[in-house]
């Protein structure tokens, strides 16, 4: 796996912010201009604190975390498929839910929301992701479809750590990077990444 490059991150933020991105399927027009445009409520700096307080129990620093999520998901709202967001929201609810967190493990980090709503008006999916979170408090977005599995983790300036499994003509393949959010379109591209985006 490739280390992360964080030196080229703000100017992959402009370009995100200013570019028309690559995305999947047949309205990539429409989805590009509203990529833009949703983009621009994601730029401002996080509203929360990204440490929370070591004082707050778990109950309080997952509410808080769950509270940013929405927050941050209500921002880009009007970009959503009718009924998204609820169901989005139920997403969010389960994996905060206090009663199945590790008390060891980071509630999610904002800046790795961010990243993954980002993640998710790049490339518009019709299927969505399940979620899940990894110790260090980044989200886990997961696509399945049969055998082919496609898990990326969402760091937080825009920078993904991907893997898959892909089978095609009952050949198996693999394949794991670390790539900035622009990048991804076209480090999946060679495993038909729609397979895991369409219904």
């Amino acid at each position: 796996m490739n280390a992360i490059d964080t030196g080229p991150v703000r100017s992959d933020r402009a370009r995100l912010l200013q570019s028309v991105p690559q995305t999947f399927g047949p309205d990539s027009n429409w989805i590009s201009q509203r990529v833009i445009e949703a983009n621009s409520s994601l730029s401002r700096p996080a509203p929360f604190q990204e440490q929370l307080s070591a004082s707050m129990s778990l109950e309080e620093q997952l509410f808080n975390s769950r509270a940013a999520c929405k927050i941050w998901t209500s921002q880009i709202a009007m970009h959503l498929e009718p009924g998204r967001r609820e169901r989005f929201f139920a997403q969010v609810d389960s994996l905060l839910d206090a009663e199945e967190w590790d008390e060891g493990d980071r509630p999610i980090a904002e800046a790795s929301f961010v990243t993954l709503l980002r993640l998710l008006l790049l490339i518009r999916p019709k299927r969505w992701p399940g979620l899940g979170a990894s110790m260090d408090g980044h989200v886990i977005a997961a696509w399945t479809a049969d055998q082919n599995r496609l898990t990326i983790e969402c760091l937080p300036e825009d920078q993904l750590r991907w893997v898959l499994v892909r089978y095609r003509n009952g050949e198996r393949k693999s394949a794991a990077d670390d790539t900035a959010l622009l990048g991804l379109p076209d480090a999946l591209q060679p495993y038909e990444p729609q397979i895991w985006f369409s219904e």
